[in-house]
């Protein structure tokens, strides 16, 4: 007797699974986690003036695109910032992608909102990484690394860990 059984998501590689990023934009975080960029015009990169390390990008032939999630140069991948400032270029790409949101210039106005770490989460939701939010989603996904990373001792500590504790998460998660 033979099943029928089909694969749902089958042949599609997961950005964080594949050896070969494509190029393109992602107008959701759903082309972006299946590294399947629906738009594919030329593009180049930039560095936004006087913005640090936020990016912004120009298609080669003028056209406009509209609202995108991030990009891919085929090299490293950008996301959307979280209020108007840009893209970011990821720290690490996985299926819970991160990197470091550091403004760019201080004023009253950025100071209260300090350098922070953004975590993408499997929704495609940014999530401000403190370390009471990385004790808490470490232990919901791997119980095991989340008491290793409570264990850390004081908080300066654990702060300094958050990207290697994410690191170690996402290589434990690769295969799924």
């Amino acid at each position: 007797m033979l099943l029928f059984v089909p694969l749902l998501g089958r042949g599609q590689e997961k950005i964080y699974q594949t050896l070969q990023l494509k190029t393109g934009l992602y107008k959701t975080y759903d082309e972006f986690i299946n590294n399947a960029p629906s738009v594919t015009t030329s593009f180049t990169v930039r560095q936004k003036s006087n913005m640090g390390e936020q990016y912004t990008f120009d298609t080669k032939d003028g056209s406009k695109v509209g609202k995108v999630f991030g990009f891919c140069d085929g090299t490293t991948v950008y996301v959307h910032g979280l209020r108007l400032e840009g893209f970011h270029r990821l720290d690490h790409v996985g299926r819970y992608s991160f990197f470091l949101f550091a403004q760019a210039r201080y004023s009253l106005a950025t100071a209260m909102l300090p350098d922070h770490l953004v975590i993408i989460d499997d929704g495609g939701t940014y999530r401000d990484g403190t370390v009471a939010y990385m004790e808490r989603f470490l232990t919901s996904k791997d119980e095991v690394l989340g008491k290793e990373f409570a264990s850390l001792g004081d908080r300066t500590t654990k702060k300094s860990k958050r990207q290697e504790y994410l690191i170690k998460l996402n290589e434990k998660l690769k295969g799924n």
